[in-house]
């Protein structure tokens, strides 16, 4: 179980150097056959592969990624995270919920009720949103 979180661990920062993030967990989670993964070596074995999954997974594996930087209380990167998957994915409604959610949490309700209001804009369904904007 130790070898698949490693694993796990190690794909979830490959895709995050990949979305050309920076952040400071390189060194905390160890490399599946040990030792700390290094930056480039995450971006080159995972940013082909990345770039080959179809556009919606990709939106939703990225969007998961968010979600669990927030669980972590690491809004700063989960709100770089979220950026990136709306310079990927710029017509999907629940990209600009997500950073929303993750301005709201970070307490600037300004920037966050401008990214409910284009996720209503592009989805006019979006309940989520329209309850916040309330």
């Amino acid at each position: 179980m130790k070898y698949l979180s490693a694993i796990f661990n190690r794909l979830v920062l490959g895709i995050i150097f990949s979305l050309g993030i920076s952040t400071g967990y390189s060194q905390q989670i160890p490399h599946y056959q040990g030792g700390a993964p290094q930056k480039e070596d995450l971006m080159m074995e995972n940013i082909l592969e990345i770039k080959l999954m179809p556009s919606s997974f990709l939106e939703k594996l990225i969007n998961k990624i968010g979600y669990v930087l927030i669980e972590r209380d690491d809004i700063e990167l989960a709100i770089e995270v979220f950026k990136k998957n709306i310079e990927w994915h710029p017509e999907s409604a629940n990209c600009y919920d997500s950073l929303g959610e993750a301005f709201l949490k970070q307490g600037n309700s300004e920037l966050a009720l401008e990214n409910y209001e284009k996720a209503l804009e592009l989805d006019t369904g979006n309940n989520n949103a329209l309850e916040i904007i309330k």
